[in-house]
């Protein structure tokens, strides 16, 4: 009962930094971008792996799952893990797959506009690879 209310309150927590930083870029306010204001701004695709990581795991948490929010958890999970590979195959190859600004455009960085740096990605890779684990029917 208490994980169940805890992974609530952290799913309700990192949606709402996700949303936050989206805001952020949809409305160019630029003070709102960064979590706290000395840090660097929260990149669109980091918002967006956020809010993907805490639909799965608001998903992984229902102990009776519908067959659909299973679907949707996985699903999530798995759009962590192509954001982070790609970004992470971009940063590897040096081939430029526009995933960083298909959205909006990052004008403020120099080396990689919009790019996740790539401990992020390698974080949201294995944070993908547990959610999509947590996804698995308990028999499995």
């Amino acid at each position: 009962m208490i994980r169940k209310y805890i992974t609530n309150v952290v799913v309700i927590a990192i949606v709402t930094v996700g949303v936050i930083a989206i805001a952020g870029w949809f409305s160019d306010i630029e003070k709102i971008r960064p979590v706290l204001a000395s840090i660097a701004s929260t990149k669109f695709n980091t918002a967006i792996c956020l809010i993907l990581s805490a639909v799965a795991l608001y998903a992984s948490n229902r102990q009776h799952k519908p067959p659909l929010l299973r679907k949707i958890g996985v699903g999530c999970a798995w759009g962590v893990v192509i954001i982070a590979a790609l970004t992470l195959l971009e940063y590897i190859t040096g081939i430029k797959l526009g995933i960083d600004q298909a959205i909006v455009n990052d004008l403020g960085a120099e080396a990689n506009p919009g790019r996740i740096e790539v401990f992020a990605c390698l974080l949201f890779l294995k944070v993908g690879i547990i959610l999509i684990h947590l996804q698995r029917p308990k028999g499995n």
